[in-house]
């Protein structure tokens, strides 16, 4: 991703980019004369990601809420695009969990606020991880994450530990 960025032009011109890329959403895939965002499908999973490899962490957040709140509805055809065997559902709940395993393989989060007031998910070897909401994660980015009581600076969190030895992992997002 800090290579994407680079190749984009360097963190202000990526975000600028990607303001332009995201100002719009499609919703019937990515037609060739309209270049603007389509998160139905696995490549565009990650675009709001690079705002935060960008520096732009709260836009990563903001953009997650959007689109949740416009493309994902409680009907029949309530997703964006083809769901590919339940990968777009499972887009959108790590989405609505606020935890995203933004690197196959690695064991990591990248931390973008859950929109529960509290979601608790158990892991198969007992571990659990806790995520609380303090304030309306629709007010905005989080103002302060913290692990297990202490305060994050950076918006991702190693998960090897309790997927080795079980153990609970509280996340809480102020707002």
């Amino acid at each position: 991703m800090d290579a994407l960025v680079e190749r984009m032009g360097g963190p202000e011109k990526a975000i600028e980019r990607l303001n332009e890329f995201t100002s719009k959403f499609l919703i019937d895939g990515w037609p060739v004369d309209q270049p603007y965002y389509w998160p139905g499908n696995q490549p565009g999973f990650v675009v709001p990601f690079v705002y935060t490899y960008a520096g732009a962490h709260d836009k990563t957040q903001q953009l997650i809420r959007d689109v949740y709140t416009t493309l994902f509805m409680n009907a029949p055809d309530g997703l964006p695009g083809d769901d590919d065997l339940g990968a777009t559902s499972g887009m959108n709940l790590f989405f609505m969990l606020g935890i995203y395993p933004l690197k196959p393989g690695v064991p990591e989060f990248c931390l973008t606020g859950t929109l529960f007031e509290r979601v608790r998910i158990k892991l198969d070897n007992g571990s659990e991880i806790i995520a609380k909401s303090k304030g309306d994660p629709f007010s905005g980015p989080f103002q302060s994450v913290t692990v297990n009581g202490e305060k994050l600076t950076e918006p991702f969190i190693d998960i090897e530990e309790i997927i080795v030895n079980p153990g609970r992992l509280i996340i809480e997002y102020e707002y």
